[in-house]
């Protein structure tokens, strides 16, 4: 378990399998476009839940946490 700086609630979280994925989504012009993210499970009091955000938010936020 480590922990990561939030962009949701810019609080340090507490969370478990860091996995950097991509989808493949449509832009605004209707290109299917690549997209980066890094998935994660954060861990709560009571509760365990799925949560993502982007690669590029993800490494501006957490500069130090290397991912595989």
């Amino acid at each position: 378990m480590m922990k990561i700086l939030s962009p949701y609630s810019k609080v340090k979280t507490e969370v478990e399998n860091l996995e950097q994925t991509s989808h493949k989504e449509y832009d605004k012009d209707g290109k299917l476009k690549k997209n980066d993210y890094v998935e994660f499970t954060v861990i709560g009091k009571n509760r365990k839940w799925k949560n993502f955000m982007s690669l590029k938010e993800f490494r501006k936020l957490n500069p130090k946490i290397k991912l595989d």
